[in-house]
């Protein structure tokens, strides 16, 4: 074969073995039982510091570099599993639809950065007598291998595994295995995912050793019976028999694996007379029916252990061990079912991604993912989009995960050229196409979380893809096949975008980003007989999504309607320093990579070093599997239901704390919690009588916490929460100054000076000067330090995110930013048109400001006017009001103030939603209570920076300093939004990184009366209508004032 031979559809591999699922075999059960590969036998694994030479050409390396011969002293090291670009060579590329070479297939480009690795390994005499497979779990694209010089084989398909049978290379003692990668070959096309372009070994590569005789592979395809009570189990075992021996059997032990029972324990003979195939393989079947089987499914993953013994005489040749466990996944009247049940799935789509090992994922690292997403009540994973590292999957078997497994298959890019059905449907391509669907389902085929086989992703549909279906029904039928490319093409087919008819390859309709309004519709089409789940929705990048809450209540609301996949679970930002030593994390084209999708790789629930973001805690809110509801005004009467589809509540406690201004005044528990799933219950608590009829705002909280460690989780683990507010504020607590009690004691300063340009007036320990100029307050001096830099003005812009940059046409979207600009609000001028002292009293004075806050440019604007009522004590009420003229935009940013503070503030305390940033339409993980944090920390640091920080629905706020000077802020409304920060809008607009945000020498403290809402216009429907701030006249007040502790 020429190596450089890339452009050639006829070859897929060249000696590469019939693909088979992951295992290894032990010669004894003691080893067996500990599913540890280092002590089954022969293995060798082969990760660790290779020789690399790296070239941007591919045949531009020297003569026979695979050649023990061949001096590689002056080589590089590089560590395998890594993906090179991570290690410093050639440059990560980002692209999300685009390819990043001409479309022109079977051409790639010429200049196709590739490398070579050589390490040595050992072999034993032992080891020649064995069968000797290598294997690579990945690489990325396409190598080719030798060992001792002498060529092997060829592989393509960057996420899937490639084996070799080696014993005819190997000697015994010393051995040199050389592999060239290839960046591009012409299956690139078939694997344009949106990520990064990384390549090199970046999975396990190892040597498996078998005895000449050997279990080649096995099926252990469980279900259910019609009762859902008892276990089926359909094993398939394949048989290599080299030494064409009559005297196999077959030894089959299935074990429980907590209490050591055998359920199954057999013996068999094989009958050697059954005919091999083509590759050697001899195949026999199994048959078990088990009573009262323990079920797997996400919240009770009962795994059994299967133990496959191949004998020859009472020789013991291998022990392959395997956890199994039994489900059964079905449609019936247009609904999913599970064991018989009704399930909701609660998704993400996850990548491989490390901000520094790229998509060389370690095994802590997929533990600390699945320990976030059981915490955020995350039940179910597509792998987007591709099959995963093997190991992940023996995770979600254990942990609990239903999963899609979707094949590396993406061809988004040719829509680009009009032709999104174009690969899918041409002959010589489904070989490939097949092929990719083979090796993920042989594969994957033995683990009980994969729910679903998926086709790929994105890359329209046709016969090739059928064909794929095809396959795997033949091979699986135990499971479900997903695709949503098929579900795309009906729904694009119809005049008024809604679905006709069933899809044929796919067993559900699975759709990406659906609008709410149109999903609704989806749902009441009862002749639809498959149900409908949203593969990916609520797009997570930079801040947001908004409206998850009202989502899921719909997704729950309606039958077919199955739940969805968050896209996407993190953020691929790669992590970098600058020469100074800041760490910040990169996107695409900060690497030169063009062209490039800039920040839309960083789109995740949780940060590339898995810090969550105030998304994730929404979206744990909105799908917490314990729901409650107040059956009385009183509030001493909740339902509670049980949104689990398996599991009791019994492994739950309810604490509950009623609180008024932070400070808890009762306490108790909800006893005898048994509620199965499913299913609800009623609760009844006592509240004292002393807290019903007393003024103030009190509110009750109940958490569900678990009992004892649950898998990942820990006992105390809170998975749910409720929170009610107990009665309506009767009297306001007397926190004014403006109230005769409240001044009686005030000193007698009040001394009001007016000159031409300013307005001073002069109290105890503070003074307040307005300029007459600007009509805003210049300085309000506190014990002689000035609080203020810069005065309150009305504020109608903010630092745009995401999701007001973005918008996908094909979900209908428009982008907010466009309109605003095009509307000039972010450059509206203010302008002084009156200022005058309009009453003024022994106790207070009342200054009128008039002004006019209008963009340049055009020939709209507010008419504001700001009333300031100051008092004896220096408490300032502001009450402000807005009359539109002109031309005014449709929507705003939002509506409030904007005023720059003395940066002497440290810590921030509010009563009112928190801990989080919160968000008209992002606000249901948030608990209203007295929270306190560091100002630096009320900033939320978005890869990409943008809008962040607000706190929702707060009745009051203070800074506090350590100079034992405070200020307080408390809405006349009962009720404003706030954030104060160390960077100005301005700075935050214009940064695209981290490192560009620049702390300025004061705090930038903006209320709002309202600010539109988040929405996930960046890939999925803009904010929705009644979280949109439209232009309107407004009137809002707040008042302020400092204060010493």
């Amino acid at each position: 074969m020429n190596i450089n031979n890339l452009e050639n559809l006829n070859i897929l591999g060249v000696n590469r073995i019939k693909p088979r699922s992951t295992f290894f075999g032990y010669d004894s059960l003691e080893k067996a039982e500990s599913y540890n590969r280092i002590f089954s036998k022969g293995f060798k694994l082969l990760n660790g510091n290779w020789k690399c030479l790296y070239s941007e050409y591919p045949d531009n390396f020297p003569d026979n570099f695979f050649t023990p011969e061949f001096d590689d002293t002056d080589w590089d090291t590089i560590y395998v599993p890594s993906n090179w670009q991570m290690e410093g060579y050639d440059k990560p590329w980002y692209t999300n639809v685009q390819y990043p070479f001409p479309v022109n297939p079977p051409h790639v480009p010429s200049l196709n950065p590739s490398m070579v690795y050589r390490r040595k390994f050992y072999m034993s005499a032992l080891d020649l007598k064995n069968v000797q497979y290598l294997k690579f779990e990945g690489v990325d694209s396409a190598f080719h291998v030798w060992i001792n010089g002498k060529y092997i084989g060829y592989s393509q398909g960057s996420r899937i595994p490639s084996e070799f049978k080696i014993n005819d290379y190997i000697i015994q003692g010393e051995n040199l295995i050389c592999v060239l990668v290839h960046k591009w070959n012409v299956y690139s096309y078939l694997e344009d995912q949106d990520m990064w372009w990384l390549s090199g070994i970046f999975r396990d590569v190892y040597i498996t050793s078998e005895p000449e005789s050997h279990i080649y592979d096995i099926f252990a395809k469980t279900s259910l019976d019609e009762t859902y009570k008892n276990g089926i189990l359909d094993l398939e075992v394949d048989i290599i028999n080299n030494k064409n021996s009559k005297d196999l059997s077959i030894e089959i032990l299935l074990k429980d694996k907590s209490t050591d029972y055998f359920l199954i324990k057999e013996n068999s003979d094989l009958d050697s007379s059954v005919k091999s195939n083509e590759s050697g393989i001899k195949k026999y079947n199994f048959h078990y029916e088990i009573k009262n089987i323990l079920k797997w499914s996400s919240e009770t993953p009962d795994l059994y252990e299967l133990y496959i013994t191949l004998k020859e005489k009472d020789n013991v040749l291998q022990i392959v061990p395997l956890k199994t466990g039994f489900k059964k996944i079905e449609i019936k009247d247009g609904i999913m079912l599970f064991n018989g049940k009704y399930i909701m799935l609660k998704g993400v789509n996850r990548h491989e991604s490390h901000p520094v090992y790229g998509r060389s994922v370690r095994i802590e690292h997929m533990i600390q993912d699945l320990k976030l997403m059981k915490e955020h009540n995350i039940n179910a994973i597509r792998t987007s989009h591709y099959p995963d590292d093997p190991k992940f999957y023996d995770l979600c078997d254990e942990y609990g995960f239903y999963v899609i497994d979707e094949a590396d298959l993406e061809t988004h890019g040719f829509e680009f050229v009009n032709k999104r059905n174009y690969l899918n449907n041409l002959e010589e391509w489904k070989a490939a196409f097949k092929d990719r669907a083979e090796r993920m389902v042989e594969r994957d085929k033995n683990h009980p979380s994969i729910i679903m086989w998926s086709l790929g992703n994105e890359s329209g549909y046709g016969k090739n893809h059928a064909a794929m279906t095809d396959y795997i029904k033949d091979r699986d039928d135990s499971r479900l096949v997903h695709y949503e490319g098929e579900t795309r093409e009906i729904f694009e087919s119809t005049d008024n975008g809604l679905p006709d008819r069933d899809p044929e390859s796919s067993d559900v309709h699975s759709t990406m980003y659906t609008p709410i309004e149109i999903l609704e519709k989806v749902a009441k089409l009862n002749f639809l007989k498959k149900p409908h789940i949203m593969c990916e929705n609520l797009h997570a990048m930079g801040n947001g999504p908004g409206g998850i809450k009202d989502l899921w209540e719909l997704l729950y609301r309606e039958k077919r309607l199955q739940g969805g996949f968050v896209w996407e679970w993190c953020d691929h930002g790669i992590l970098r320093t600058l020469e100074n030593g800041e760490k910040y994390y990169a996107y695409g084209g900060d690497f030169g990579d063009t062209p490039s999708d800039s920040n839309f790789v960083i789109d995740g629930l949780v940060n590339p070093d898995r810090t969550p973001s105030p998304a994730l805690a929404e979206y744990k809110k909105a799908i917490e599997p314990i729901k409650m509801f107040a059956l009385n005004s009183e509030k001493t009467k909740y339902e509670v239901e049980n949104r689990y589809d398996f599991i009791n509540l019994n492994d739950f406690i309810c604490n509950y704390e009623i609180k008024t201004n932070g400070k808890t005044v009762q306490t108790g528990y909800l006893e005898n919690i048994n509620i199965n799933p499913s299913k609800k219950a009623q609760f009844k608590i006592n509240i004292g009588n002393s807290i019903l009829n007393k003024d103030g705002d009190y509110y009750i909280t109940f958490s569900w916490k678990i009992k004892k460690n649950i898998g990942l989780l820990p006992a105390g683990t809170e998975l749910a929460f409720h929170q009610e507010k107990l009665s309506i504020n009767k009297n306001t607590e007397k926190t004014s100054c403006n109230d005769e009690i409240y001044l009686k004691n005030a000193p007698d300063i009040f001394n009001i000076v007016e000159n031409k340009n300013e307005l001073e007036i002069s109290l105890f320990n503070k003074k307040i000067v307005f300029d007459k100029n600007t009509g805003k307050i210049s300085a309000y001096y506190h014990n002689g330090i000035n609080i203020f830099k810069d005065g309150i003005s009305l504020n109608l812009w903010r630092a745009p995110i995401d999701n007001d940059i973005l918008e996908i046409e094909e979900f209908g979207a428009k982008k907010a930013l466009n309109h605003w600009k095009e509307k000039c609000v972010n450059l509206v001028q203010h302008s002084l048109r009156n200022f005058k002292i309009s009453e003024k009293t022994d106790d207070y004075i009342v200054i009128d400001v008039q002004a006019e806050v209008a963009p340049a440019v055009l020939d709209w604007g507010y008419n504001v006017h700001y009333k300031y009522k100051i008092d004896r004590k220096g408490t300032v009420t502001l009450n402000i009001t807005g009359k539109t003229y002109g031309n005014v935009p449709e929507t705003l940013p939002r509506i409030g103030v904007v005023m720059n503070l003395d940066k002497l503030f440290t810590d921030v305390h509010w009563l009112g939603l928190g801990p989080q940033e919160s968000y008209i339409d992002s606000c249901s993980s948030v608990k209203f209570d007295l929270w306190h944090k560091k100002i630096e920390e009320m900033h939320t640091p978005y890869i990409f920076p943008q809008e962040n920080g607000n706190r929702h629905n707060v009745k009051s706020f203070s800074l506090d300093s350590e100079k034992n000077i405070g200020i307080y802020f408390e809405s006349l409304d009962n009720k404003f939004d706030f954030s104060v920060s160390e960077y100005t809008i301005e700075n935050i607009e214009k940064a695209k990184h981290t490192y560009d945000l620049k702390k300025e020498n004061f705090l930038q403290l903006k209320i709002d009366m309202e600010q539109y809402g988040l929405g996930s216009a960046s890939c999925g429907e803009e904010t929705l209508e009644k979280y949109r701030l439209y232009c309107k006249d407004f009137e809002f007040s707040f008042k302020f004032c400092t204060f010493s502790k």
